[in-house]
């Protein structure tokens, strides 16, 4: 199958809304299949989480890149650049980890945190596809992209 030919080393999950909504059902996609990062937005500011007690996703990072936008109409950004405001999200990806970090419109780093390759489960390794339960009156397909590494 197509997950069987991939070559990708990292699985990132790209949404609009963060796995704080519907919490479940993300940390059963997440777990099994070793998702090493999700991506979000919709708020009008940055969080990353990753190691705290609060994530359900954890050992998987997650973050909001949000910061640009519409977030003048909920918060005006301070002119010394130590707020989430007009900010930006910089990844720097190398074979066996993602160095995640938020950045101000000055510059700063505002925190960081780095993301290491999770253990393949069988999902993974390509070796069962099709489709599973992962919450009360949702399923979730399960294949694999080859977009590359």
């Amino acid at each position: 199958g197509e997950s069987q030919d991939s070559a990708a080393d990292w699985q990132i999950i790209a949404i609009h809304f963060s796995p704080a909504w519907e919490p479940s059902y993300w940390e059963c996609l997440c777990s099994p299949d070793g998702t090493d990062l999700m991506l979000a937005g919709h708020r009008q500011m940055q969080e990353l989480h990753h190691w705290e007690i609060e994530n359900a996703i954890k050992p998987t990072p997650w973050v909001v890149t949000g910061g640009g936008g519409g977030e003048t109409l909920e918060h005006e950004p301070n002119t010394a650049g130590t707020d989430d405001r007009y900010s930006f999200t910089d990844l720097t990806l190398a074979k066996n980890e993602i160095k995640i970090q938020l950045i101000t419109h000055k510059g700063m780093t505002l925190t960081e945190t780095v993301a290491f390759q999770r253990l393949a489960s069988k999902w993974r390794q390509g070796k069962e596809e099709g489709t599973r339960s992962c919450h009360e009156g949702c399923k979730a397909k399960v294949s694999s992209s080859s977009g590359g590494g």
